[in-house]
């Protein structure tokens, strides 16, 4: 019986894996979209899922199904090149629905013998939606329900990040460059329609950003929104680099990143202490950067070359005048080319 069913186990865990497999031969922006709340008497309202191709073959979307008459499906029909991506488009009619709704579409493709499943949400109501309420915070012709504050998170350098905020265009017209943007992030819609709510994709592009580490900014608005005050978006991040597709080779030959210490405490009498990095891999281990969350943590280097075997001495200073502002999450990442540990984690305590 233990044999048996430690055999199903692991026909399981085969099967996750290969679906896994498959479906990492293309990725959506995202796989659920929430229209958020509409009127029954809107009009049809429309998104688009954006497909990309992760493999090395072209990939086809064979078909698209939805699951009622009210939501309809247009897609690209062309084969999508490897790295290159294509768009299902969905619509939405509203009219006899109320309340919250949730629409399948459901994708097949070549590349997967699974159908991918993208939902379509909103909240219907009868009546005109009441914006002013439901949008309380006012930026010049826009509105919003918050100020957005986004966290990317961790993204992959080479990669990026998409995140989404609701923006209501409250004004008569069209507006278009309603952000003030950095080379590395884009926007989804590039205008906003009048009188209308839209959902606002905002992508992080590492190709574009090229550093690595921790990732702080504000994203104004810009001046076509009638905009003259001092708030922004504000967004954060930490790029790193991923090392998933090394090969055995290279992994053997891997440089290898070793700390003295992962904690270090700072005091009164104690503000400049020492960070030992040694080499035990096979190559030259590159430190790329060495940050910290805490501004006033300063570093006697922040990018060098350790040879194997050798170790390098790096002063970490915390001036006792700044210590009590402390954050209770201080921490010092250390980015290097070590395939296996690309980013190092060192805590920071601060003794009263």
């Amino acid at each position: 019986m233990k044999s048996r069913i430690s055999l199903t186990t692991l026909l399981i865990l085969f099967s996750i894996s290969l679906i896994n497999a498959q479906n990492a031969k293309f990725s959506f922006s995202e796989t659920t979209h929430d229209f958020g709340t509409i009127s029954a008497n809107g009009g049809i309202v429309t998104h688009d899922f954006t497909i990309t191709n992760n493999s090395k073959e072209p990939l086809v979307i064979n078909n698209v199904n939805t699951t009622c008459g009210c939501t309809t499906p247009n897609y690209t029909k062309s084969p999508i090149e490897p790295g290159a991506s294509g768009v299902i488009s969905v619509s939405f009619f509203p009219a006899g629905y109320k309340g919250n709704v949730s629409k399948s579409i459901k994708v097949k493709t070549n590349l997967s013998s699974d159908l991918k499943i993208l939902t379509i949400k909103a909240n219907v109501v009868t009546e005109d939606v009441d914006y002013v309420s439901v949008f309380p915070v006012v930026i010049g012709n826009l509105r919003l329900k918050e100020m957005p504050a986004l966290d990317f998170s961790q993204i992959d350098l080479g990669g990026n990040k998409v995140k989404t905020i609701k923006l209501y265009n409250d004004s008569e017209t069209e507006i278009t460059d309603y952000l003030v943007l950095p080379p590395y992030i884009t926007v989804t819609p590039t205008s906003l329609p009048p009188k209308k709510e839209s959902n606002v994709y905002i992508t992080f592009n590492t190709s574009e950003y090229k550093e690595l580490g921790i990732v702080n900014g504000t994203i104004p608005f810009g001046k076509n929104t009638n905009y003259k005050g001092k708030d922004a978006i504000t967004y954060k991040g930490f790029v790193k680099e991923n090392f998933d597709n090394a090969t055995d080779e290279q992994k053997a030959k891997s440089p290898k990143l070793n700390t003295n210490k992962r904690e270090f405490t700072f005091s009164d009498k104690v503000n400049l202490v020492s960070i030992k990095l040694a080499n035990s891999g096979k190559s030259d281990l590159n430190i790329k950067a060495i940050q910290s969350n805490n501004k006033d943590i300063t570093f006697s280097q922040s990018k060098l070359v350790i040879k194997p075997g050798e170790i390098a001495d790096i002063k970490m200073n915390y001036p006792s005048n700044k210590m009590k502002n402390a954050n209770a999450t201080s921490k010092v990442y250390i980015l290097s080319d070590d395939i296996k540990n690309p980013v190092t984690e060192i805590n920071i305590i601060v003794s009263k």
